[in-house]
């Protein structure tokens, strides 16, 4: 009997909850979330370990360190090296929103998960690099590079979904147009700079991004309605199909 193709999702919730959310025949091999490239593929841990960030505990789920030891400790590669050569990578760029924080050469992402603990305050010479800037793609970029020299080398396929923010909601609202545009253009940047350099299979959208107002996780520009999710199963299965 033959056993469900293995994915690795290394993006966000936008792709997870494709999965929880629709019916498909997949096992999924693994999950990371809450890293930049410019962090996950960086050559050095960061300065500063998670105890040292986090001394009192204050990161509320045993996930939540999880993702935020594996970015600080750089364990990602090592982790897709691991990963079975049938393995499909399917990529999510939407958690590169994150600023990247500096300290004596090293990069981590500052995520949701790494605010929480305030490390800001307490290690003043952290230098904060924004997002959707040039440094941050260059850092990002560096990243990229990186992850695609390691899927040549391993063989390995990625699928790339090519989600992007959406202008507004299925109760009627609409978000910030400035803020959705600046971070849609970084996005379109980041994907086509992967496009050029490596093999990928991209899924685009041909329907309007529109988010759920009911979302489990809360309303956000990239907590979508049911049918973006259907559409990356769909196009997951297509991808696969054809080898």
């Amino acid at each position: 009997m033959a056993q469900d193709p293995s994915v690795f999702i290394l993006g966000s919730c936008v792709t997870r909850d494709a999965f929880e959310l629709v019916p498909h025949g997949y096992k999924l091999a693994g999950y990371i979330c809450r890293t930049s490239f410019g962090s996950g593929f960086a050559a050095k841990p960061f300065s500063l370990s998670l105890e040292e960030i986090d001394p009192a505990n204050e990161m509320i789920s045993q996930f939540q360190r999880t993702m935020v030891h594996t970015d600080l400790t750089k364990a990602l590669t090592q982790m897709l090296c691991d990963l079975p050569a049938d393995t499909t990578i399917i990529v999510d760029l939407i958690d590169e929103r994150f600023q990247l924080l500096e300290r004596d050469g090293t990069i981590a992402t500052n995520s949701v998960e790494m605010q929480r603990p305030k490390p800001l305050a307490r290690y003043p010479d952290i230098r904060v690099i924004k997002a959707n800037t040039d440094e941050h793609f260059a850092l990002w970029s560096k990243g990229a590079d990186e992850f695609a020299a390691l899927v040549a080398e391993q063989k390995l396929r990625v699928v790339l979904n090519k989600v992007h923010w959406s202008a507004g909601d299925t109760g009627g609202g609409r978000f910030d147009a400035t803020h959705v545009q600046t971070h849609n253009a970084h996005l379109d940047r980041m994907y086509a700079y992967l496009e050029s350099r490596m093999a990928v299979a991209s899924v685009s959208y041909p329907i309007s991004f529109v988010s759920d107002h009911e979302h489990k996780w809360g309303l956000s520009p990239f907590h979508y309605s049911r049918d973006i999710y259907e559409h990356l199963i769909g196009e997951l299965n297509r991808i696969t199909l054809a080898g």
